[in-house]
């Protein structure tokens, strides 16, 4: 992959800003997918770019996707001239910062054989089956990232990782219906940090799960007490209390794009629940498929407390949202891809474990 001048087109982009960044982006990713043992089919692509994004009057961005010397002033220019409009846009302008980091685990996704791919799937297919599936669909992607940001802070950051997803969608047949489940793993770093995950290991004890399903009885409608999973209380943590913490939600800025946040228009710390609930983001867990250690706007990554004993405390925040507020940013602005601006984003969002046993919890119900 082709690495450009960023120092270069920084020092262009810096000549005609109040402050300047710039970010290259390159990743080289693949997917593969098995439908009851039978080869559906495999996917390879590449994409990389640059984004320049600079601030006077207001903040602009382009997007430049040729390392060739015309397109890249023409980027450049455009971002100048668009930055110099009337606008309140704020922007963090902290850096100093240089670093490296990687993730890429022992066994490296570059050299990971697609058969070798091919038999874990096939293998999760035939658990599957050997278990009672009537239904059996499998997929695994895989991605390698390099990127690169400068700013006219005086940071640099550099950074090199992979990311393994896998999901799988099974379910069995029962006497009044069909029970099916969806799940997903991920891991950032390489192929033995995704054989830890010990994936088919757990596919039996699913199976198990939807079988008794298939077979429970109807409860009569009513207001019960619940203990939820993990798959419950993730869905919790992550949509109900993760992206309404996304500052830029919270300000209105994504009600166009991607929703808004129950807490616009709150004074904070604003009570969401129990005093016992503690709801975290952390991109810092090893290995966890939201890891990263610096985000897309070169910020330190760190452990955020969404809500502590059950009331808002930290936002994740982009260099945006912060500098909008007067705080400091807490390194959750990523993009999702080369062309895409940074915003305030989660990474790993958790309900932090409480120390009752799993009796205990049942006895008082």
């Amino acid at each position: 992959m082709e690495i450009p001048d960023i120092d270069r087109i920084l020092e262009k982009l810096s000549a005609g800003a109040k402050y300047a960044e710039v970010r290259f982006m390159g990743t080289k990713s693949s997917s593969m997918s098995y439908r009851n043992e039978e080869f559906t089919g495999q996917d390879f692509s590449e994409t990389s770019g640059i984004a320049v994004r600079c601030l006077n009057e207001s903040i602009a961005i382009s997007f430049i996707d040729s390392l060739s010397s015309e397109k890249i002033d023409r980027g450049i220019g455009m971002a100048l001239k668009n930055s110099r409009k009337p606008g309140r846009n704020k922007l963090d302008q902290s850096g100093g910062l240089t670093a490296s980091w990687n993730k890429l685990g022992k066994k490296l996704v570059v050299d990971t054989d697609p058969s070798t791919k091919s038999e874990f799937l096939r293998d999760c297919s035939l658990t599957m089956k050997n278990n009672g599936a009537d239904v059996r669909i499998n997929a695994l992607f895989d991605s390698v990232t390099e990127s690169i940001f400068m700013n006219s802070s005086g940071s640099k950051i550099e950074g090199n990782f992979s990311r393994i997803g896998y999901m799988h969608l099974t379910g069995v047949k029962g006497p009044d219906g069909f029970e099916q489940s969806y799940q997903q793993f991920g891991v950032t770093g390489g192929y033995d940090d995704f054989e830890n995950l010990h994936i088919q290991e757990k596919i039996p004890q699913e199976l198990n799960s939807l079988k008794e399903a298939s077979i429970a009885h109807t409860i009569n409608p009513g207001v019960y007490d619940v203990i939820v999973g993990p798959d419950i209380s993730g869905i919790v943590a992550h949509e109900s209390c993760g992206h309404p913490t996304e500052f830029d939600r919270i300000r209105g800025r994504e009600g166009s794009l991607a929703g808004e946040s129950f807490l616009s228009g709150k004074k904070f710390p604003f009570r969401i629940g129990s005093e016992v609930v503690n709801v975290i983001d952390d991109p810092t867990i090893p290995n966890s498929y939201g890891y990263y250690m610096y985000d897309d706007e070169g910020i330190k990554s760190r452990k955020r407390y969404l809500y502590r004993s059950g009331k808002t405390d930290k936002f994740i925040h982009s260099r945006e949202s912060a500098a909008i507020i007067g705080v400091d940013p807490n390194g959750g602005g990523r993009s999702s891809s080369w062309d895409m601006e940074p915003l305030a984003r989660m990474s790993t969002t958790y309900i932090e474990p409480g120390d009752y046993e799993l009796d205990e919890l049942i006895e008082n119900i």
